[in-house]
């Protein structure tokens, strides 16, 4: 199998009672989801009072996307809904 990176969303592996916060790292393709990441962290996702708040490092983004890794298909998805929503600075 070939090792490929790939940025893709893992839950945090710390036991809390908060089940749904995630992190978006930068990983092998083959690697499992509910497991540990190795190289770097992205971002986060959190969840507070119903509200999803997501918070992205676009410097690290940017770098690692210049250098070909590929997103997975959630993380792209949830990248394009907050372009969506950017707002347009003059």
């Amino acid at each position: 199998m070939d090792k490929k990176l790939i940025i893709k969303i893992f839950k945090k592996r710390v036991n809390t009672n908060d089940n749904k916060s995630r992190v978006i790292v930068l990983t092998h393709n083959f690697s499992k989801v509910h497991g540990g990441y190795r190289f770097d962290k992205i971002g986060v996702i959190k969840y507070y009072n119903n509200t999803c708040i997501c918070y992205v490092n676009l410097y690290k983004l940017g770098y690692w996307l210049n250098r070909g890794v590929l997103l997975k298909t959630k993380v792209s998805w949830l990248l394009g809904i907050i372009g969506k929503y950017e707002i347009k600075l003059k």
